[in-house]
């Protein structure tokens, strides 16, 4: 069946807009505080590729959860067996795999688009398959569109292309869907060029949701794994750890938990997963995949709540995943000019029950023997190669993503300075007005001045970008500010707070002011307060006050109880307009500066007004909300003269978002 283009309607919360502020404010990353305990041959590189922002992209961190039936687009791909079905909008999601012969859904498919704080750039939902590139953990594109084209194929029919340029490691990622007649499986023809001549770090995961359950089963070839506990990573057997606990079965591990095996080098590359009835589907690829992961949220509450937060009532999830990398506390260093190509499939497993559910080796071999009758590991490395002329021919683009513009923008960029153009192809358009100010830059030396009570659209984080600024012919507020943001994103926190000095000389504004408060906070510099306080008094009028500036809010009010300035933070709180105190952030950090003045009435009126605070935006990975409430129950306690325990009272549900229940291993 031809290649279709269609639309669904799904329940979706508001993902958030583009954040006023740079994305210079730290930001926690779970997957890159892990203490690693390794041995001489496991070759993990994970002191490599690491961020401290995601600069150039800005953070998605207004989400909602009010939830409202919106039409989405879809690209189909079908034939007698599989139907895929894929979101262009949401970073070419793979949202549904149906198995039409036994009349069944391969993944997990949630019920709404819920986005929660989980991802590099904020907003992240859970459900299907996401493609992750570039930068350890959820790639920005995963609430971004992707460009999407028709590709005919020599054989008459047609595949589907989404790509994109990934602007930190300034590399184009292709990914090319083919669904022949008579395949039982969906292959992803990958491809990661590497467009600059220095060696980049780079990252790559496929995340594949399934459904969770009691009985569900996933085996992988491999006797030993990665995992994680709080703040570490070590080694077991599999399928047991030295608890005892078989990690084959999600439902047998109580805290949350990552695995990840290590797939000896001659094995096939495949995870599969399979329910009490030996029914599930596979994930296998050619050899340049290397990895193989099992995440399991866990059984606590904590774990409870948040599988429940991220949908409506679609049920429970785990996620069995695959990378270039062994393990995602890693990247991979990636030569000059290189390309890195493979080929992953996806398809439906069936085999015996009481063979799946035995020895765990021999659930191993009848997985590997169900996934050789569908798919040969030699025939999948063959079509690697044989679609390699199909993967660099030029397609007729049938959705335009706006970011396309800034790969268009690179293009001119490198032809004016007599280099080769990257991936020609791949239609990249041209540059759009969120371009407008750097292509005048480029084309015409010198960056215009910007109003500075409109939040500047757009920022860059290339050398070859701060090269040209620095060349300009006029200086400015505008172009000064902008130097302090490449320098920034360099690592180079002098350099960037003397150029936003310079900015401030020119003209004063609100965002060169936030770059000189998120420096001295990073420098453990009390005068970010101050800082920070002259960045919301600039340019505040009635009809564009800076405190509608919601995320500024929040960072001030974070810097605040950084140094002990609680009553400066109360004081600030009440003077905010309703819609920016109602906010859950704002109101949270509230909560903490009335607990750090021991106002412990006004604390618990915030904290469990309307029955809790609901913070849409909670970030993976903290325990703010139930450490807030602990600390309201022993200052009460105190304040009566008793005695606290934090393990004998019960946390209410709508705080507890903790992942460390039932952890079965300490450090």
């Amino acid at each position: 069946m031809p290649l279709e283009f269609s639309e669904i309607s799904l329940p979706c919360a508001e993902v958030g807009s583009d954040s006023c502020t740079p994305s210079i404010f730290p930001v926690r990353n779970v997957q890159t505080e892990k203490k690693m305990y390794i041995t001489e041959d496991d070759e993990i590189f994970y002191d490599y590729g690491r961020i401290n922002t995601i600069l150039p992209y800005k953070m998605q961190v207004l989400n909602g959860r009010e939830r409202r039936m919106k039409t989405l687009k879809t690209a189909v791909l079908e034939n007698d067996y599989l139907k895929a079905v894929f979101l262009p909008e949401f970073g070419a999601r793979l949202w549904s795999l149906y198995d039409k012969v036994a009349g069944r859904e391969l993944l997990y498919v949630n019920d709404c688009i819920q986005p929660g704080n989980l991802a590099l750039c904020g907003a992240w939902f859970s459900g299907g398959v996401e493609w992750n590139i570039g930068m350890i953990g959820h790639s920005p594109f995963t609430c971004r569109p992707l460009s999407m084209a028709r590709v005919e194929t020599p054989d008459g029919g047609e595949a589907l292309r989404f790509y994109g340029f990934e602007r930190v490691r300034e590399a184009v990622f292709q990914m090319d869907f083919f669904l022949p007649e008579d395949s039982r499986a969906l292959l992803c023809r990958m491809r990661i060029k590497n467009t600059l001549n220095e060696t980049i770090p780079m990252y790559w995961f496929s995340n594949i949701a399934v459904p969770e359950d009691g009985g569900s089963r996933v085996v992988v070839p491999a006797d030993e794994s990665y995992y994680s506990g709080i703040g570490y990573v070590k080694k077991t057997d599999v399928p047991f750890r030295d608890t005892g606990v078989d990690i084959s079965y999600p439902a047998k591990t109580l805290p949350s938990t990552d695995y990840f095996y290590k797939i000896p080098d001659r094995s096939r590359r495949f995870i599969a997963y399979a329910d009490c009835r030996g029914q599930g589907m596979f994930q296998t690829s050619t050899s340049r995949m290397r990895g193989r992961k099992l995440f399991v949220w866990g059984q606590g509450t904590g774990a409870d709540r948040w599988q429940q937060w991220l949908t409506n009532n679609a049920g429970r999830y785990i996620e069995i995943q695959a990378g270039v990398g062994r393990t995602q506390y890693e990247c991979i260093p990636m030569p000059p000019g290189a390309a890195w190509e493979w080929v992953e499939a996806y398809g439906p497993l069936e085999v015996d029950a009481a063979e799946l559910h035995g020895d765990y080796c021999g659930a191993v071999k009848v997985a590997a023997d169900c996934i050789e009758k569908q798919i040969g590991e030699e025939w999948l490395e063959r079509f690697l190669v044989d679609t390699k002329p199909v993967a660099l021919t030029p397609a007729e683009r049938v959705f335009a993503s706006e970011d396309d513009g800034w790969a268009a923008l690179e293009i001119a960029r490198r032809r004016l300075e007599g280099k080769p153009a990257f991936e020609v192809h791949l239609d990249f358009g041209e540059p759009v007005l969120a371009q407008a100010e750097w292509l005048e830059l480029l084309l015409e030396g010198r960056m215009r001045d910007m109003p500075t009570n409109i939040p500047p659209g757009s920022y860059m984080a290339s050398p070859d970008w701060q090269r040209l600024l620095e060349q300009a012919e006029v200086q400015n507020w505008f172009s000064e500010y902008h130097c302090g943001i490449l320098h920034f994103a360099q690592g180079n926190l002098e350099q960037a707070k003397a150029a936003f000095k310079r900015s401030l000389g020119y003209r004063e504004s609100a965002w060169a002011y936030y770059g000189l408060a998120v420096i001295a906070y990073i420098l453990d510099d009390a005068d970010a307060a101050a800082l920070m306080e002259s960045a919301m008094e600039c340019e505040k009028s009635p009809e564009d006050s800076n405190f509608e500036r919601i995320e500024m809010v929040r960072d001030y009010f974070r810097i605040l109880l950084r140094f002990d300035m609680g009553s400066r933070l109360v004081e600030r709180f009440l003077k905010l307009p309703e819609k920016v105190r109602n906010d859950g952030h704002v109101q949270l950090l509230a909560t903490r500066a009335y607990l750090s003045c021991d106002a412990l009435e006004e604390a618990e009126s915030v904290l469990m007004k309307d029955g809790g605070l609901v913070m849409p935006d909670f970030r993976e990975g903290t325990n703010e909300l139930s450490d807030t409430w602990l600390e309201l129950q022993r200052k009460k306690a105190l304040a009566r003269g008793e005695q606290f325990d934090a393990t004998t009272v019960s946390l209410p549900l709508i705080f507890d978002f903790r992942m460390e229940y039932g952890s079965d291993d300490t450090e």
